[in-house]
């Protein structure tokens, strides 16, 4: 099965940037600012949160489309438990936000959900490359 979460892969290349950009302190300048203005909340949510989750999700459907993840693998979901760790990071802790946590957060939770669609694809009759 291809590596779509591999430190080399698109996917993870997609996440690498979007990290990239929340961990910038423009960012969370904004993100306060946004609790307080629904100005800044909207335009954040519709200038740089939206487009980089749907970068992610469309390179999760890519890979999807490819037969690299099962056929019902739910994208929202998967976007949802891939980025709360690094808002969680971001905003809560407020430690840094690296490219070794993305690391961490795939190792723990991408691979054995990978594992598991390998599994089901393999059940189905599906062929894994």
């Amino acid at each position: 099965m291809p590596g779509e979460f591999d430190r080399s892969s698109p996917t993870c290349a997609q996440i690498y940037a979007a990290v990239d950009l929340l961990a910038g302190p423009l960012f969370r300048a904004l993100v306060g600012e946004a609790q307080h203005d629904r100005q800044v909340a909207v335009a954040l949510n519709e200038r740089l949160i939206t487009p980089q989750a749907d970068k992610t999700v469309a390179r999760l459907k890519a890979a999807r489309d490819q037969g690299q993840l099962s056929p019902g693998f739910d994208l929202d979901l998967s976007m949802a438990i891939l980025s709360g760790p690094l808002y969680f990071q971001l905003l809560i802790t407020q430690e840094p936000l690296t490219h070794e946590y993305v690391d961490r957060v795939i190792d723990d939770y991408a691979h054995p959900v990978l594992h598991r669609c390998a599994a089901q694809l393999t059940r189905s009759g599906t062929v894994v490359t």
